[in-house]
C-alpha cells in the first residue's frame, strides 16, 4: 500500500510539473495500470473533472448524482473510497463533502463522463438544487453551472 501511494504521488507530481495537458497525461499514465489514483488527489491535481446533479425531492441536497472524466487526454484509473470525500470548490461552496457507501475503482475516459454514481452530500453548507461542474486549473478550483446553496441541520 505504501508503494502504491508513492507511485501515485510521483505520477501526479509529474503531471503538475509538466505544465500542459498532453505532457501531464504522459506523467499520470506513467503510474502502473494496476495503481488507481485516489479521487481526491486526481481532482486536486487537475486530472479530473466532476459533474454534479442535485437530485430533487429531498430538500436538503443529501443525494447527488456524480460523474467523473479524465482531463489528461488519456484514460485514468481512480479510486472512490467507501468513506468521506472532500473536494475544494471555492465558490459558492468552499468544500463539497461527499460520502460513498461503497469503494469503487473507475476508469475515466478523456472527454467522456462515467455513468453517474449516487453519492450522499454531507456537511452543513450544501448545494440544495442545481447542476454544476468542478475541476482544478493551475491550482485553483473552478465552478461552472448553477447551484442554490443553503445551511442544513447537522
Amino acid at each position: 500500500m505504501a508503494m502504491h501511494r508513492i507511485v501515485t504521488t510521483l505520477a501526479l507530481a509529474g503531471w503538475l510539473a509538466a505544465g500542459s495537458v498532453g505532457a501531464r497525461a504522459d506523467a499520470v499514465s506513467a503510474a502502473p495500470s494496476n495503481a488507481p489514483v485516489p479521487i481526491t488527489d486526481a481532482y486536486a491535481s487537475g486530472a479530473v473533472e466532476v459533474s454534479v446533479y442535485v437530485v430533487p425531492g429531498y430538500g436538503d441536497g443529501r443525494k447527488l448524482r456524480v460523474a467523473f472524466k479524465s482531463r489528461t487526454g488519456t484514460p485514468l484509473r481512480v479510486r472512490i473510497p467507501a468513506s468521506a470525500i472532500a473536494l475544494d470548490v471555492g465558490e459558492p461552496i468552499p468544500t463539497l463533502y461527499l460520502y460513498s457507501t461503497a469503494a469503487r475503482t473507475l476508469t475515466l475516459a478523456p472527454g467522456k463522463y462515467t455513468d453517474p454514481l449516487d453519492l450522499e452530500q454531507t456537511g452543513t453548507l450544501r448545494a440544495l438544487d442545481g447542476t454544476f461542474w468542478l475541476y482544478v486549473d493551475n491550482g485553483k478550483p473552478q465552478f461552472r453551472g448553477r447551484a442554490t446553496t443553503g445551511q442544513v441541520a447537522p
